[in-house]
């Protein structure tokens, strides 16, 4: 695969839509990708509405003020854009529904357990190593670390060069919002304080903000696909700006 033509991203992060508000507009391309996903595994319409009903319902909790269907919706958004440099864009999007089924804060093993949910969900209907993408992918938001080949070798070989390939694009476009137009970018952090606020006192969670985006901050790579330079950029500028915030104990 050919990465020289390669599309800009910053065109469509300045479409990307966060907020509780928008779940119609996501809800209806969650049922549309669902419904073709389902279509090539031959699950029936009756069980692939439930499916729907699932995680459209698990989505669009109101104590879920970022990580919602708006969140699925432009992560799935970037797929479409570049799903030719992909080299299973089925997996991926799979990977994508499942991939903050279990979302409580102060819980570590988020990822694991939709994982595992992923798992008990597609097992009957993919082959082994397909599923071993999908959790691949899943687990790997945790760190938001990229694994090496020597972490996959555990892994069927028909599978880990297909997911050394796509799982950079994963976790960047699981990271995109953060390089996301400064007012899209500002709904975003609210929108995130409203989630762990629900648990942490206000000044709680900006002490754990600030940490985090040092961290991010510090790391030699953030993102990891060919669109890293773009995304790291902008996202420098956004994280350093929202620092700056939460020592001037501004909203």
């Amino acid at each position: 695969m050919y990465m020289t033509d390669l599309p800009k991203i910053t065109p469509y992060l300045e479409k990307m839509i966060v907020g509780f508000e928008f779940g119609g507009v996501a809800g209806q391309q969650l049922m549309n990708v669902l419904m073709q996903l389902t279509k090539q595994i031959n699950l029936p319409y009756y069980y692939a509405a439930q499916w729907f009903e699932d995680l459209f319902l698990t989505y669009h909790q109101t104590r879920r003020a970022y990580h919602n269907v708006a969140h699925l919706h432009n992560f799935l958004q970037l797929v479409d854009v570049y799903e030719k440099y992909l080299m299973r864009p089925d997996l991926f999007r799979w990977a994508i529904l499942y991939h903050d089924y279990i979302y409580e804060i102060d819980n570590r093993d988020n990822e694991a357990l939709s994982a595992a949910k992923a798992k008990s969900v597609l097992k009957p209907y993919l082959k082994s190593y397909e599923i071993a993408y999908i959790q691949t992918l899943i687990l790997a938001t945790q760190e938001h670390t990229l694994p090496t080949r020597a972490d996959l070798l555990h892994l069927e070989p028909v599978i880990i060069d297909i997911l050394l390939h796509d799982l950079p694009f994963f976790l960047d476009f699981d990271m995109a919002i953060l390089a996301s137009p400064k007012e899209i970018y500002h709904q975003y952090t609210q929108n995130l304080l409203l989630e762990y606020t629900t648990i942490y006192p206000l000044e709680i969670y900006r002490k754990g903000r600030q940490l985090v985006l040092e961290d991010f901050l510090t790391r030699k790579h953030l993102y990891y696909s060919p669109l890293q330079a773009e995304l790291q950029s902008l996202a420098w500028w956004n994280m350093r700006r929202e620092i700056d915030m939460i020592q001037w104990n501004v909203s």
